[in-house]
This record gives structure tokens, C-alpha cells and sequence, in this order.
């Protein structure tokens, strides 16, 4: 099993994704910019892979994920 962990370390864009985010048609409730921040949040402690949305683009950071699962990449 791998453990990938998903994260967007830029605040400001992180904040721009989460207001700028469109409900689905299944989906009543969409979390606010301040629901989203008071959200208790404990990192994993198993070794895992951190990607960071910010860092690269969607190609890099699958490209980085396949790399891992396949045993190319160290977990954090």
C-alpha cells in the first residue's frame, strides 16, 4: 500500500482554490475559507509521500506519485 499525502503549501492559493471552488450537483455544502482554516488537522506520522500542489504542475506531480508507487521515489 502507499500512502500519498496532498497538500497546497501556498496559503494565498490555497485560500483563491477554496473560494473559487464550484459545487458539484451532489454536493449541498461547500466549506468557507474560515471553515476550511479551523479545521483541526494532524499530519500523518507514516512514512508517506507529501506532493504539494504549489511545487509542481499536475504532469510533474503525477509523474512523481507513479515514481513512487513504482519505487522510484523515499516517502517523507
Amino acid at each position: 500500500m502507499h500512502a500519498i499525502e496532498v497538500v497546497c503549501g501556498d496559503e494565498a492559493e490555497h485560500r483563491r482554490r477554496v473560494q473559487a471552488r464550484i459545487p458539484e450537483h451532489d454536493q449541498a455544502f461547500q466549506p468557507s475559507w474560515d471553515e476550511v482554516r479551523a479545521r483541526e488537522f494532524t499530519s500523518w506520522r507514516q512514512p508517506r509521500l507529501l506532493v504539494d500542489t504549489c511545487a509542481g504542475d499536475t504532469p510533474a506531480n503525477v509523474r512523481l506519485i507513479l515514481g513512487a508507487i513504482r519505487g522510484h521515489a523515499a516517502p517523507a
